[in-house]
């Protein structure tokens, strides 16, 4: 194969890089090791190789020095979820996105196409990423994905939710007020719906309380969340609808709010719903209408009718991957028994 390269970094990290705080400490991650740039037949770098990682809007962010003057950046979505990424997103939203400088970010623009992380026979965590067949490499030393702060910090955590819940009825109560606004946060329920999602929460209160008030159907502005519970006590599963555009993810509690894998949180105030990002260290609302007025969850196969037929990723369609993405994660529609 003409022009094949690759990098390879030895599995022992020679340092990791201190911060000048906790909260800063916990949201990026630095690590040094030996690596090499080879080609097919050779070696064509020799020295080492220092990853830069930082978690922020629900991104992690990373930088690739070698000693040989070369550096890449690269934009990583979902980063609890995903240990691979892809040029097209899946519906786990596993997407990687390349920058020449690491300040724009073109998604529709196609340069890197896959970053990975896998383990050796021997546990060594190995990552590696590839441009497609002309160019690969590869870093043999770990690669650490950074933590969110809010998940780390308590008393900062109950702050910012309630300063986000606060923010949250006031956007409600704002729009009733409106003429225009309030078609948005209208409660279009009938009681029979409202009966039967009310029923399905007291149901699952007595196994999951902190999470059973976020089960429904959540209807926002051109996004819906679809929140499921879990057979694993303190999760649940979340399908996400952004105008037909399907992805899956979990998430488990965070006192009275839940926190996805991929750093997003949802909070709620009575019969409304709210998400967040971290954002420069703390929680940065991240909706346009609040979402409101939960109805009752549909079975899978329902809603599955309603993800394109014909999308499919690496030749799996998207149906069947939010179906064992679902059933994996120990997902269910029905009642606990």
């Amino acid at each position: 194969m003409k022009g094949f390269k690759i990098l390879l970094a030895s599995t022992a990290v020679l340092s990791s890089l201190l911060f000048s705080t906790p909260s800063q400490a916990q949201r990026q991650t630095n690590t040094i090791s030996t690596c090499y740039d080879r080609g097919v037949e050779k070696v064509i770098n020799r020295g080492k190789c220092i990853i830069r990682s930082k978690l922020d809007e629900g991104y992690i962010y990373v930088t690739v020095k070698t000693s040989w003057g070369r550096t890449s950046y690269f934009r990583l979505n979902n980063p609890y979820t995903c240990n691979e990424w892809f040029a097209t997103k899946d519906t786990n939203g596993c997407q990687v996105v390349e920058s020449d400088n690491g300040k724009y970010w073109n998604t529709n623009s196609v340069t890197v196409i896959y970053f990975g992380i896998s383990k050796d026979n021997k546990g060594n965590e190995k990552l590696s990423y590839s441009y497609g067949r002309a160019y690969s490499l590869q870093y043999n030393g770990p690669f650490k994905k950074p933590l969110t702060r809010l998940a780390q910090n308590t008393s900062a955590k109950n702050a910012e939710l309630q300063k986000l819940r606060r923010e949250l009825k006031q956007d409600v109560e704002s729009r009733k007020k409106s003429s225009v606004a309030a078609v948005y946060v209208e409660d279009r329920r009938t009681q029979t719906e409202k009966q039967a999602r009310n029923s399905f929460v007291a149901a699952w209160s007595k196994f999951q309380p902190n999470l059973a008030p976020f089960m429904g159907v959540w209807g926002g502005y051109e996004d819906v969340r679809y929140i499921y519970p879990s057979k694993t006590k303190g999760r649940v599963c979340i399908i996400k609808n952004v105008l037909g555009d399907f992805s899956f993810t979990t998430g488990k509690s965070l006192g009275k709010a839940i926190q996805t894998d991929n750093g997003e949180v949802l909070f709620k105030e009575g019969n409304y719903l709210g998400t967040a990002i971290p954002k420069n260290g703390r929680l940065t609302r991240n909706y346009d209408v609040p979402f409101h007025s939960p109805t009752p969850l549909s079975a899978l196969p329902k809603l599955l009718n309603l993800v394109d037929r014909y999308g499919e990723f690496n030749g799996i369609s998207y149906r069947n991957l939010i179906q064992k993405r679902f059933k994996n994660a120990g997902c269910t529609t029905r009642r606990p028994r």
